[in-house]
Parts: structure tokens; C-alpha cells; sequence
């Protein structure tokens, strides 16, 4: 029929042909799958690198919270107040080198930041008297009645601090106290040892210190931090990313970069470094395998397309064989659905032979049918298909009627066209149940590891407060120690000795005369005694309710309840702002401007609500605490969008920027410094198993924000 298909030079250019299309696959399948490991290694790293970070900012705050603890109990003890009373600077000097014996530096400045005295681990006394630490952002900080903890840059090295402010009332100085150590090579080798990473400490343009096992020299180092730090539009609150590329051009190093100091200038920056040497032989393992396969691949192709070239008469039996070997079942119909063609794979899938279907009305034979197992219309299906339109099913169900064989596929149906006219129909179809599964096994998986991360975050609560509980109680404990008890006993028992003429005792005996003015010395001590044993301990019941709290919510989660319940909106959005306020400091000259518009009840889940209330209110007065805008403005708007209620909680702190809008609601992402990025993430996840969601908008920066929720209203 078509003796010009059968000459050589047509066979010779089918045979290219095939070649060329197996040799571009082969390539392309490397590119491709060389990019994927690259990408996969990247963002594994990516990860790691990201979740060590995070957790090393949450440890170092810990250990600088209680660094800042140790100073408030150096600066309660009786026996310092008295010594600064008496101003005997060198009794001072011997009790805080004897009291903080794990510190390395000690020091106390007046009320203009000078340094008055300065006692060193090594039994060094007062050094540099006068010596302006103002510039210091702890000491910065106590000047102006707050107590705070940083690392700073003192002594041509990097310092971890603590500073608090001296009450005159009680040390008769008005000034700060400050209790520090060197923290450059123990820093580096403590996350070092925590991470199994490379650490490296970078200030003024140099490394001050790196593990001992850190592959890369200074040198190389040094150039590519300080590149990173002024790429970062703000490298306080920003993590910096480092790529460290081998003479291959592929990425050798990975690392991410944190400034250590909250003040304008960083004292310090953190690197954590990971070496990417086994990714990279992964990488050349790849393409060498797999390019090796290609040209296995190759040559089999060459083997098997030669004899089949030339045994090629007939476009129709090239057609029928690809047909044949394409791996989806496919049939192919004609105008009135009757069976024309059945190929390998569709027997298989549909456990039938191709004589069973052939000249049978397809829609008869075999059920199509959507997600919803509803079953596809023919009427709908032809009108689509006269159309020119193709009927896509990526989650649907096939199910043949005669011999009861059904199974999740993903189908589509193509119209076949003559000369532009309908002509028939081509289904494509492959069974997807093994997929499915694995999805479901993903979603268990993905869900085990929400409930470790619950549980996680509920012991780091937990465990922070009991921390405080226990400096409380001991606290109290030395308190109790000291307390002057005994003192008063001892008075009431000379009094008893005396009762027979106690006036003439009180008037002449000269231990009588001392009798008033030490009971009016014991009354004050034991008022302050009490105000602060009252205070600590009030402090304990606080965090215990907190433990409280937490444990409650972790309850909550684990029943995993569904109970929808009728709730007022207004009255749970007026309660979570109550607890937000109680929970966290107010702002000073706060507005609330509430604007309900929805009246009656609705049915859905209170406690998922109110966790979701609770941490925007929460979050909308963090943001106007640090706000410097003047009135501070908190709007809570209710309303009703057609099947949608839309809650509202504007606020006119600091905004946000642009390019965090996408990733607010990414786990672990914060642009709080002692924030962990749960809060936004946990909140998103209840909205959408709510069947709504959260989402956010602000102008920019400075400008404010609105976070929005929107619920779906229940069928009448």
C-alpha cells in the first residue's frame, strides 16, 4: 500500500528517529534526576541546619534568662547591701569573687554606667575605675530600670552578660550590677558538641573562634560571612544563608548565620556549618550511574530497533505497537462508545480479554466514576467530548460490571477528531490504590509527627516553668535562712525576764534603752522579709498554674474531640482578648474598637476557636507593646459574608513586611527574636481542619496589620 515505506533510507531515518528520542530522554532523565538529589540534599540540609539554629537561639535565651537569675540572687544577698552601705569596696571585691566563683568577671557601675569596681575569676581587684560601660546593652538597659542579658564585646573578646539595677533603698548605691564570662571557644565547642556541626564565630570582620574539627580555614571562611552578613536587610532578626561551592562547582559547604546581641550592633555572629561532602559524592555517584545506564539503555535500543525497523511495512503496525506497549490500559471507542481497540495493560487492569469488550458499548461494560464514586453521566461525557474538551479524573474509580473488578484510577478521555468532526474516544486509565495508600501512610506519619511536636513543645513549657518554680523555692528557702526570727525570740524572752518592773527596765538598763529601737529595726526587716517571700512565692503559684495550663491543653489535643457546639462568637473573641490580657503585658493607653456584627449562634468548635483567638489577640498586643505609635489601636471586627464568617483582629503596630506575608504561617518561621514559629502554624492548621482558614494582609511595614479567619456557616 505504501512501497516508498519500505526502502532503506525511510528505515534509516526511522531508526535516528527513535534513537534521537531515546538518547533526548536518557539526557533529560539525567538532568533531571541529578537536580532532584541536588535538591532534595540542599533542603534536607536546609532543614537541619535551620532546626539546630532554632534551637540553639532557645537554649542560649535559657541560659542567658538564668544568668540573669544568678544576678538578682547576688543582688538580694543582706551581706552585699550592707558592704555597699558602708561602701567597703575591697569586703566587696573578696564576697562577689567568693559568690559567683563560675563567673569570670563581676562588676558594678554608678548610675551613669562608670565603673566603680571590677573583680575577675583569675583574684584580680578593682580594675580601670571610672571606666565609661554605658555603651554596654546590658548595662545600657539596668540604667534605665530593667534587668537584661546579652553578649557584648568588652575586652577585645565576646561576652555573655547579665545585668540588673541596684535599689538605693535597699544597697544605698544607685547604680547596676553585672556578672558575665568569656564566651568565644566555649560557645563554639558547647554547639559544636550539641549540633555535630561546624561552629564558627565571626566579629569585626574576623573568626574569633572555630571548633577544632572545622575543615575550613579562616582565610575562606572570614570573606564568605561578612558577604552573607550584608546581603541580610537585617541580620538581628534574620538568619543569613551560606553556600560554599568546591572547585567542581558543586555546593561543598552549607551553613546559616545568626547574630549574637539584639543591639544596633550585633557583638558577635554564630555560624553552624555543614560540610556537604558526602552530598557531593552522592551527586557524582548519580551522574555516573545513571549516565552509565543511559548508554546500556542506548545500546539496547540500537539492538532492539534494528530488527524491528526493518521488519516495518505498515504505519498501522508501528501505531498497534505502541499501543501495545504503552503501560496505562487504553481503549479506544468509537462515536457510539463501542469498543474498537483494547490494548495489553487494560486487560490486565480490568482482569479481562480484549474479545470480552471489543463491539460492546464501553459505558455498558465498564463504570467511570468520580472521587465520590458518583457514576459519570454518557450524556455529559458527549456533550463534552463533541466539545472538543478532555474529562480528567485524577482521584476517580473504575469498575467493571461484569466480573466485579474495581479500583481507584486516574482516568482521562480524549476526543478523537476526523477532519475536525468527532470521531471517537480514547480512555486512558491506570490504577492508582498503591498511591493512595502510600498518601494515607503519609498523612498517619505526617500526624504522629504534629503529636511529637505537641508533646514536645509541652515539656519545653513545662520544664521552663518548673525552672522558675525551683529558683523560687530556693530563693524562699535562703530567704527563710536569713530571716530574723531568732533575733525577735531572743528580745521577747529579755522582756520576760524583766516584766517585774519592765518600765524602770526600758528607762535606765542600758540593754533596755536598745529594747525600742531594735524591735522598730526588727518590724521594718521582717515587713521587707515578708513583701518578698510573699512576692516569690506568688511567682511559683503563677508558673504552677502555668504547668497547669499547659498539661490542660495537651489533654485537649490528645482526646482529639470533634463536639460542635453553638457559640457565641463575639462573647469567645471577648474572652480570648481577657485571657490574651492577662497572660501578657498591656500596652499603655490601649484602644479596643469592637465592631460585631453577627448576633446569633453558631455551631462548630469552641476549643479550636478560642486557640485560634487566643494567639492573635496575643499576637496583636506583642505588636503593639513594641510599637512606638501613639494611640495604640486594637480592632476586633465580626461579620457575616454571605455562607462565611469572617473574624477580624486589626492592630496599628509595626506591620509586615511583603516578603513574610507567604511564609507567616510556615512552621518554625518567627520574626520574633525569642519566638519558635508554632503559634501561626498550629492556628492555620485548626482553621483548615475547621473547613476554613487564616490568612493575613498589612500595607507594609509601620503600617499595621489584620489577621482574618473565615468559617464556613453550617447547612440550614
Amino acid at each position: 500500500m505504501f512501497p516508498g515505506l519500505t526502502s532503506w533510507k525511510l528505515r534509516h531515518r526511522i531508526l535516528l528517529l527513535i534513537l534521537c528520542v531515546v538518547t533526548g530522554t536518557l539526557v533529560g532523565s539525567l538532568a533531571l534526576v541529578e537536580a532532584q538529589v541536588r535538591e532534595h540534599v540542599k533542603k534536607r540540609v536546609s532543614q537541619n541546619l535551620q532546626r539546630s539554629m532554632t534551637s540553639f537561639q532557645q537554649r542560649d535565651d535559657e541560659r542567658g534568662q538564668a544568668l540573669s537569675l544568678m544576678a538578682a540572687a547576688i543582688e538580694t544577698n543582706p551581706r552585699l547591701a550592707a558592704l555597699l552601705r558602708a561602701q567597703d569596696y575591697s569586703s566587696i571585691v573578696d564576697f562577689l569573687r567568693g559568690l559567683a566563683e563560675s563567673y569570670q568577671v563581676v562588676m558594678l557601675t554608678d548610675s551613669k554606667g562608670q565603673l566603680l569596681l571590677r573583680t575577675d575569676q583569675d583574684g584580680s581587684g578593682p580594675l580601670l575605675p571610672g571606666r565609661d560601660l554605658s555603651g554596654l546593652g546590658p548595662i545600657q538597659a539596668a540604667m534605665q530600670g530593667r534587668r537584661s542579658h546579652d553578649y557584648c564585646r568588652l575586652d577585645q573578646g565576646v561576652w555573655r552578660m547579665a545585668s540588673l539595677p541596684l535599689t538605693q533603698k535597699l544597697t544605698g548605691l544607685q547604680g547596676t550590677l553585672t556578672i558575665g564570662y568569656r564566651a568565644e571557644q566555649n560557645l563554639v565547642e558547647r554547639v559544636s558538641r550539641e549540633f555535630d556541626s561546624d561552629v564558627s564565630l565571626y566579629a569585626e570582620g574576623k573568626i574569633v573562634a572555630s571548633n577544632e574539627h572545622c575543615a575550613l580555614p579562616a582565610t575562606t571562611l572570614a570573606p564568605q560571612l561578612a558577604t552573607a552578613v550584608g546581603e541580610v536587610p537585617n541580620p538581628k532578626t534574620q538568619d543569613a544563608w551560606l553556600e560554599i561551592e568546591a572547585d567542581q562547582g558543586v555546593t561543598q559547604y552549607r551553613g546559616v548565620l545568626a547574630a549574637l546581641g539584639h543591639g544596633a550592633n550585633p557583638a558577635a555572629y554564630i555560624a553552624l556549618l555543614q560540610n556537604n561532602q558526602e552530598a557531593v559524592e552522592l551527586v557524582y555517584q548519580t551522574r555516573w550511574s545513571l549516565g552509565g545506564l543511559g548508554i546500556l539503555a542506548l545500546i539496547a535500543a540500537l539492538l532492539v530497533s534494528i530488527p524491528v525497523v526493518g521488519r516495518v511495512a505498515n504505519p498501522v503496525e508501528l501505531i498497534e505497537t505502541v499501543v501495545q506497549t504503552v503501560g496505562d490500559g487504553l481503549i479506544h471507542v468509537n462515536q457510539d462508545w463501542t469498543v474498537n481497540r483494547v490494548n495489553l495493560a487494560a486487560e490486565k487492569l480490568l482482569s479481562c480479554t480484549a474479545d470480552q469488550l471489543l463491539d460492546k458499548n464501553l459505558l455498558s461494560e465498564l463504570s467511570l466514576e468520580s472521587a465520590s464514586h458518583s457514576q459519570l453521566a454518557p450524556d455529559s461525557l458527549q456533550a463534552r467530548l463533541s466539545k472538543g474538551e478532555r474529562v480528567r479524573y485524577e482521584d476517580g474509580w473504575v469498575r467493571h460490571r461484569g466480573n466485579g473488578t474495581r479500583f481507584a484510577s486516574a482516568f482521562v478521555i480524549a476526543p478523537v477528531l476526523q477532519e475536525g468532526q468527532p470521531a471517537g474516544a480514547v480512555i486512558l486509565f491506570r490504577d492508582i490504590t498503591e498511591l493512595k495508600a502510600m498518601q494515607q501512610q503519609l498523612l498517619s506519619l505526617s500526624h504522629q509527627a504534629g503529636m511529637a511536636e505537641v508533646a514536645t513543645g509541652t515539656l519545653h513549657n513545662v520544664g521552663n516553668a518548673l525552672n522558675s518554680v525551683s529558683v523560687s523555692a530556693s530563693l524562699v528557702s535562703d530567704k527563710m535562712r536569713r530571716s530574723k526570727l531568732p533575733s525577735l525570740s531572743k528580745t521577747v524572752a529579755l522582756l520576760n525576764q524583766n516584766s517585774q518592773d519592765l518600765a524602770a527596765y526600758l528607762s535606765h538598763d542600758p540593754k533596755g534603752q536598745k529594747v525600742p529601737t531594735l524591735l522598730s529595726k526588727l518590724a521594718l526587716h521582717l515587713e521587707e522579709h515578708q513583701a518578698a517571700t510573699m512576692q516569690e512565692l506568688e511567682a511559683m503559684l503563677s508558673n504552677l498554674e502555668h504547668v497547669k495550663q499547659v498539661i490542660k491543653m495537651q489533654q485537649a489535643h490528645t482526646k482529639n474531640s470533634t463536639l460542635h457546639e453553638l457559640v457565641d462568637v463575639a462573647q469567645l473573641l471577648d474572652g480570648a482578648l481577657a485571657m490574651s490580657q492577662a497572660s501578657h503585658p498591656v500596652p499603655e493607653g490601649l484602644k479596643v474598637i469592637r465592631e460585631y456584627a453577627l448576633d446569633a449562634p453558631i455551631t462548630l468548635e469552641r476549643h479550636k476557636l478560642m486557640q485560634i483567638l487566643v494567639n492573635l489577640c496575643s499576637n496583636a498586643l506583642e505588636a503593639l507593646l513594641g510599637s512606638s505609635i501613639d494611640p495604640k489601636t486594637l480592632r476586633l471586627r465580626i461579620k457575616q459574608v454571605g455562607r462565611l464568617v469572617r473574624v477580624e483582629v486589626e492592630d496599628n503596630g509595626p506591620g509586615i513586611a511583603p516578603e513574610h506575608l507567604d511564609r507567616l504561617f510556615t512552621h518554625g518561621f518567627t520574626t520574633k527574636p525569642e519566638g519558635h514559629g508554632f503559634g501561626l502554624h498550629n492556628s492555620a492548621l485548626a482553621a483548615q481542619s475547621m473547613g476554613g482558614r487564616l490568612w493575613a494582609r498589612s500595607p507594609g511595614v509601620g503600617q499595621g496589620a489584620t489577621f482574618v479567619l473565615e468559617l464556613n456557616l453550617p447547612e440550614a
